[in-house]
């Protein structure tokens, strides 16, 4: 087995939904994705994320302005790619931004 096949093997058991991934909805479509959602805050405004790390076979492109996810019920907007390699992205995306009291 080469280190190439090996890594593809890893992948389909780190995206299986009955192990450690979750089914989220990106652009209508379902797929498997590790979430992880919590609140941050930027200079300006405070705001809920999502971090999802998907297969790069699954999410080949992301669109600022377009691409919406749908995770539990809830939308989420603006995606940010915050890391990449050939087999996997790790995408931001927000929801509920408000100004932040200083």
């Amino acid at each position: 087995m080469t280190l190439k096949s090996q890594l593809s093997s890893d992948l389909s058991i780190f995206f299986d939904t009955d192990d450690f991934a979750e089914t989220v909805t990106y652009n209508s479509v379902d797929i498997p994705a590790i979430v992880d959602c919590g609140s941050d805050e930027d200079a300006n405004s405070i705001f809920d994320f999502m971090d999802i790390e998907v297969q790069t076979l699954d999410v080949a492109t992301v669109t600022y302005r377009t691409d919406t996810l749908v995770y539990d019920g809830l939308t989420w907007q603006y995606p940010k790619i915050i890391s990449q390699d050939a087999q996997t992205k790790k995408i931001r995306f927000i929801r509920n931004q408000r100004p932040r009291v200083k």
